[in-house]
């Protein structure tokens, strides 16, 4: 969802918290809902300046507002006294089936040939197999989300798949024209503005391991207790009446950042996985860094941090 976060020591907890959405959505978001940037504690020696509450949550670079201006402007949001935001006006809200949608469009409008339900069982440089037949290329982009433990083992990095459960309700109070949200707590949770009559909310990480093949669709009802449970101090009126559910999978590195380069054994191969449950928001500058790196091999964007030999080997 979003990006590093850093806190000082003493921190028990925070709250992120993006920009109210938007119709047109600015920003990215995991899932689909723009990111603050990183949770932090109260500066030491005080607190951020004490303005009135809405005048401080209305500026346009990100800052720090106290518990008493984020109830103040959001009241549905019920920080803690010694709790603190930080708040990004510049973020928003995005809803992820349409942006895929126009995401495919445009590709297909640029002459992309799409192929879907087309499970990929083996690869070389120059080839691609799958259940349908063999494709030659003169360069392979290999993005195989949860499929990265098969499909990338050569790169002896540890990906580990982990089940995730995205539970909508619909709120005793409404969440319209709110900011995404991130609760910075040891049972964290995140969640996006009420659309369609819904809120969506989430744990970020703590599910079980799993693969592709053996990952747990059903939802049970003690899952739906936890995340009510989690959200009923912070947030009491969220968790109202429980709409649906669904699984999905983050396929994690150790550090929870990406793995994005040309392979290391192959210079005619890229690849882009391990995205940690963060990556959805990035998709945009992600396909422009992958074109960069087939057409150019370099690219302009600062992708270091990707670099997979940091954690090859298991480091």
């Amino acid at each position: 969802m979003n990006g590093s976060s850093t806190a000082s020591a003493g921190s028990s907890s925070a709250l992120r918290t993006a920009a109210p959405s938007r119709a047109a959505g600015r920003g990215g978001g995991g899932g689909g809902g723009g990111a603050a940037g990183a949770a932090a504690p109260p500066p030491a020696g005080g607190g951020a300046p004490a303005r009135g509450g809405r005048a401080a949550l209305c500026g346009r670079a990100p800052h720090r507002p106290p518990a008493s201006q984020i109830r103040e402007r959001f009241p549905a949001l019920r920080p803690a006294p010694d709790e603190i935001g930080l708040y990004e006006p510049g973020a928003g809200f995005v809803v992820p089936e349409a942006s895929v949608e126009a995401h495919l469009a445009l590709a297909r409008r640029a002459g992309a040939d799409l192929r879907f339900e087309e499970p990929v069982t083996h690869w070389e440089p120059g080839r691609v197999t799958t259940a349908r037949g063999t494709y030659e290329t003169g360069h392979v982009v290999l993005c195989p989300g949860p499929w990265a433990p098969e499909l990338l083992g050569d790169l002896g990095i540890p990906f580990e798949v982990e089940r995730q459960v995205q539970f909508y309700f619909t709120p005793d109070e409404t969440l319209a024209g709110y900011p995404v949200y991130i609760w910075d707590r040891d049972t964290g949770f995140y969640g996006f503005p009420e659309h369609d009559g819904a809120v969506k909310v989430a744990f970020h990480h703590g599910g079980e391991i799993c693969t592709p093949e053996t990952v747990d669709r059903t939802v049970r009802a003690h899952e739906v207790e936890a995340i009510a449970n989690a959200t009923r101090s912070p947030m009491p009126g969220l968790a109202g009446t429980f709409q649906r559910a669904a699984t999905c999978m983050y396929t994690n590195t150790a550090d929870r950042h990406f793995v994005i380069a040309r392979h290391p054994e192959h210079d005619d191969v890229t690849v882009a996985c391990g995205f940690s449950g963060h990556g959805f928001k990035f998709a945009p500058v992600v396909g422009e860094i992958l074109a960069d790196l087939t057409i150019d091999g370099a690219t302009r964007h600062p992708i270091a941090l990707f670099d997979p030999a940091r954690l090859r080997g298991g480091a």
